[in-house]
């Protein structure tokens, strides 16, 4: 009787164990192809409005190196980060940034007018959702940023507001991903 209430709890301490550590490292197994496949993923050519009207094309910039913001005139964190990417684009010439915003015309020309940008401002609704699931969102919500090289490879997406270690990150990434693809 009492070897019977010994090894019951050290059978059930390791069977405790062992979904543990099974459960781990699935978890980790996925977030790592997660990752994988987040780097992986290739941009697809994409149309949207100017605040002119014209449509103009994704690949006007191919072969640079892209930061692209989705953001909305009524979206409090988007209005914060937009001052880090002015001054980013102000300061580099490494990546460009396409502001994408999700928001009727009107309120955007306005918008630009008061405050004025240094970066290319296309302009969707439900278009530009379509393109941001073109892209590899699932669940959209703004602001969303993504980093894309110039080969077309999405490094990182970013989904929330977009803080100058966010951005150094993203830019890292692009570079690391650059540098591995010559490897190859």
């Amino acid at each position: 009787m009492k070897n019977r209430a010994t090894i019951i709890p050290m059978i059930l301490s390791v069977i405790a164990l062992t979904l543990y550590f099974g459960y781990r490292n699935i978890y980790l197994e996925n977030k790592s192809s997660e990752n994988n496949f987040n780097s992986v993923k290739l941009m697809s050519d994409f149309e949207l409005n100017d605040i002119e009207g014209n449509r103009i094309s994704i690949s006007n910039w191919a072969g640079q190196d892209l930061i692209i913001n989705f953001w909305a005139t009524w979206c409090a964190p988007c209005l914060r980060e937009i001052p880090l990417l002015k001054e980013y684009q102000l300061q580099n010439d490494s990546a460009q940034v396409i502001g994408i915003a999700v928001d009727r015309l009107e309120p955007v020309k306005n918008f630009i007018n008061d405050i004025g940008f240094n970066y290319p401002i296309l302009i969707g609704q439900s278009e530009a959702i379509g393109v941001a699931k073109m892209l590899g969102i699932d669940v959209f919500a703004l602001p969303l940023t993504f980093f894309i090289t110039k080969e077309g490879m999405i490094t990182e997406t970013h989904i929330g507001e977009l803080l100058p270690e966010d951005l150094k990150s993203g830019l890292e990434k692009m570079h690391y991903s650059r540098e591995a693809s010559n490897l190859n």
